[in-house]
């Protein structure tokens, strides 16, 4: 998918999509060969998800278990791509759960030909700016 006009922010806010259950957006933002890492060892079994089909499953199956689960992106994503829609950026986001204290993550993607091939995730434990 090479694309001149596709941006870091666009293809952060389908990746969020994706997480919030637009699960058809698998096949088209992620390569057939993408991975993630998160950073919580007790992920460790997502290491061997691969491209989007399994991971589309993952998020499908992370959300039953958590309803009313929802993700946003806070500001603009740190990085760009280039016109071949290449490139490395990161995004930090919240997730909010009903009756439960907002949280805060970053993830860092590789991108190429406009799809995401590569991410590394971490939430952490409290929302980014909480004093």
């Amino acid at each position: 998918m090479t694309s001149t006009t596709l941006t870091a922010a666009t293809l952060a806010q389908k990746w969020t999509d994706l997480w919030n259950g637009e699960l058809d957006l698998s096949a088209r933002i992620l390569t057939d060969d993408f991975v993630i890492r998160f950073g919580s060892a007790a992920s460790v079994p997502a290491d061997a998800l691969r491209g989007g089909a399994q991971f589309a499953e993952f998020v499908d199956n992370f959300r039953a278990t958590r309803p009313g689960l929802t993700f946003t992106v806070d500001g603009a994503p740190a990085g760009t791509l280039d016109s071949s829609g290449n490139g490395r950026f990161a995004i930090c986001w919240f997730v909010d759960l009903p009756e439960q204290p907002r949280r805060s993550g970053i993830d860092l993607f590789d991108a190429v030909d406009g799809r995401i091939v590569r991410v590394w995730s971490v939430t952490a434990e409290r929302e980014f700016g909480a004093v």
